[in-house]
């Protein structure tokens, strides 16, 4: 978290990622290394950290929009 509430200049962000994958299998190593790297090509969570995407943000009040400012 970098800012301050007081001022309204509180942003949080990720300095970086880890994954660690234990696998017990009697497949070949070459199989697992193209699971492995298929699972990393296709994972939306690690494809929104690491890849600049656009992102928004809606919010309703009672029912009704609220205009927050920002953009997300």
């Amino acid at each position: 978290m970098k800012g301050s509430v007081r001022d309204q200049s509180l942003h949080g962000g990720a300095t970086g990622v880890e994954t660690h994958v234990e696998i017990e299998s009697g497949e070949p190593p070459e199989r697992i290394q193209e699971l492995v790297r298929m699972a990393e090509q296709t994972c939306f969570t690690l494809g929104a950290l690491t890849e600049a995407v656009p992102a928004s943000t809606t919010v309703t009040l009672n029912g009704k929009p609220l205009e927050v400012g920002g953009g997300g």
